[in-house]
């Protein structure tokens, strides 16, 4: 245990919206997933901890998982993934790596 094995994110926006910020993400450009599901969802229940993100907002919930062997992928394009993530300001409502 204690490895990365993927990512999860949440993301404020329309499926369209969430699709075209996660195509210019580092991590998507440089080959790290081997896999991606987007699911639409809807915060109903605010427990004071996800952000700015109001109760009915649309949103999008994105679950990643690493090529095998490719954390040097990850651990290479980390700082640019943080940075871009940081430039989406309010539409990243969570994101964090995906522990085995």
């Amino acid at each position: 245990g204690g490895g990365m094995e993927g990512s999860v994110l949440v993301l404020c926006g329309s499926r369209g919206e969430v699709e075209a910020m996660c195509e210019e993400d580092p991590y998507v450009k440089s080959g790290l997933f081997e896999s991606t599901r987007l699911v639409p969802w809807k915060k109903v229940i605010d427990g004071g901890g996800l952000g700015p993100a109001k109760p009915g907002e649309e949103m999008c919930v994105i679950e990643c998982v690493d090529r095998e062997g490719a954390l040097d992928v990850r651990l290479a394009n980390r700082d640019e993934h943080l940075a871009f993530l940081a430039s989406q300001g309010d539409a990243v409502v969570a994101a964090g790596p995906v522990l085995d």
